[in-house]
C-alpha cells in the first residue's frame, strides 16, 4: 500500500465511525438489603421514678433486595423495656417499620443500654442504638 493514502484511510474511517452513536451499557447493582436507623441514640432525659416513657426508632430497608430481621434485643437494665411486635419481619426494599422502646425506672438512677437490630443477613452488618435515661426519686 501507497503511504500516501495511509492520512486519507484515517480519515475516511474516522469520519464514517463519527455518524455512528455509542452504546449505553447500564449496569445493575447485585438485589441488596440494607438496614438503616433512624438515629444512633435514643434519649428518654428525665423520668420519674414509677412512670414509663416511650419512644420509637425507625427500621428502614434502605436496598433493594428484602430486609429479614432476625432478632431485636436491648443490652442493659430491665428499666427499657422492647415491643417486640414485629420479630421475624421481613421489610420490602423502602419498606419501614417503627419499633418502640419504653424507659420504666423503678427508681433514682442514670441508666443506660444499647438497642441491637440483627439483620438475617451477617453480611448487612447489624444496626445499634444507644439507650439513655435518668429515673428522678419520687417526692415524699
Amino acid at each position: 500500500m501507497d503511504l500516501r493514502w495511509r492520512p486519507w484511510l484515517t480519515l475516511v474511517a474516522v469520519l464514517a465511525l463519527a455518524g455512528c452513536e455509542a452504546e449505553e451499557i447500564e449496569l445493575e447493582e447485585p438485589p441488596t438489603a440494607r438496614l438503616e436507623l433512624d438515629r444512633l441514640v435514643l434519649d428518654f432525659g428525665t423520668v420519674s421514678a414509677g412512670t414509663s416513657l416511650t419512644r420509637e426508632v425507625v427500621i428502614r430497608n434502605t436496598g433493594n433486595a428484602e430486609l429479614t430481621l432476625d432478632d431485636v434485643f436491648i443490652d442493659g437494665p430491665d428499666t427499657f423495656v422492647l415491643d417486640e411486635t414485629f420479630l421475624d419481619r421481613v421489610l420490602a426494599p423502602e419498606e419501614s417499620t417503627v419499633l418502640a422502646v419504653t424507659f420504666a425506672p423503678i427508681a433514682h438512677e442514670a441508666a443506660a443500654g444499647t438497642l441491637h437490630v440483627i439483620p438475617g443477613d451477617p453480611e448487612i452488618g447489624a444496626g445499634e442504638v444507644t439507650l439513655e435515661g435518668h429515673g428522678l426519686a419520687q417526692k415524699i
